[in-house]
């Protein structure tokens, strides 16, 4: 292994920034100030550049355009699918049809509903419903995950996230954040 990271390293200057509160990373090895992430479109112009069509943002980069939101364990990378390729950007080679698409800031990306599905398909229970807490309220609605469960067909593990989304449906309500994390991933079992 010659690296865990696919970007040359930040400057001190860059990390130095970036802890203060000043600077961004939000893709590997590019940095912005943090005024440019307040916004939706804004995050998604950052990303444009990155993802020409037909490239679309999903699971994670997704969330960061809605919400602004990124794992805390995880480095910035772009996540995106595109319809015939699996080189990067592109993280799943994927036709994603119009209906599930937006365009934030001049990109292309999942809408609320398909990318909390995305996540809950694609992630461990426990950073998926971390990414779906960061979009409920302002962008999402549990109902919209289950409508858009329903029109998902043939993808694996698709049982899990309906019994997920049930299972949040009947917590959102009076549970904190850790206590539906908790509740939900005991429900689903182990992933």
């Amino acid at each position: 292994m010659t690296t865990w990271r696919d970007a040359p390293p930040l400057s001190n200057t860059q990390r130095t920034l970036i802890r203060d509160g000043l600077l961004i990373e939000y893709a590997p090895g590019l940095v912005a100030p943090i005024d440019l992430t307040t916004r939706p479109a804004l995050r998604g112009a950052l990303l444009a550049p990155l993802l020409p069509a037909p490239f679309t943002a999903v699971t994670f980069s997704a969330v960061w355009i809605h919400t602004g939101w990124w794992p805390r364990d995880r480095m910035p990378k772009v996540c995106a699918a595109h319809p015939s390729k699996a080189k990067p950007p592109a993280s799943f080679r994927r036709t994603i049809p119009s209906d599930f698409i937006m365009v934030v800031g001049g990109v292309r990306v999942t809408t609320p509903a398909r990318t909390a599905v995305d996540l809950l398909l694609h992630e461990s229970p426990d950073t998926a419903m971390e990414g779906i807490f960061a979009m409920l309220g302002d962008h999402l609605r549990v109902d919209e995950i289950t409508d858009q469960l329903r029109r998902e067909h043939g993808r694996r593990h698709l049982p899990r996230a309906r019994r997920i989304t049930s299972q949040l449906a009947e917590y959102v309500e009076w549970r904190t954040r850790e206590h539906i994390i908790a509740a939900v991933t005991s429900a689903a079992g182990r992933y």
